[in-house]
Order: C-alpha cells, then structure tokens, then sequence
C-alpha cells in the first residue's frame, strides 16, 4: 500500500467534533487535498496529514494541499 493511501485511510476516519463528519481526502496525485464541512475541521485534517508525512519523512516528496 503507498503512502498517499495509507495517509488517506486515516484521514478519512476522522470526524468532525461540530459537524460529526469525515473529510474527503483526493490522494491521486503528488498533493493530497483534503476537503471537508468546515474550514477549521479542514485545517486540523491538513495539519495531521502532514505530521503524518513529516513522521515518515516523505513530506518533501508529497504535500498536501
């Protein structure tokens, strides 16, 4: 399984603690893109894919937008 999926799969299982839903995560191409009900719950999932890259030390090769 590639590191873009993995990462997706975690995301995904996210949700929001106002809204009490998931975030879509687009991980098809170099950038992740991370879509979801609110702008805050947005940044939070954005922030936690990448600490999940930057853990892995992948980030230089896949950021997410």
């Amino acid at each position: 399984m590639r590191v873009r999926e993995v990462v997706k799969i975690i995301i995904e299982k996210k949700k929001c603690p106002v809204h009490a839903v998931g975030p879509t995560v687009d991980a098809r191409t170099r950038e992740i893109s991370v879509t979801a009900c609110c702008k805050a719950f947005q940044i939070a999932c954005t922030e936690h894919a990448n600490t999940i890259l930057s853990v892995i030390d992948v980030s230089d090769f896949w950021k997410v937008a």
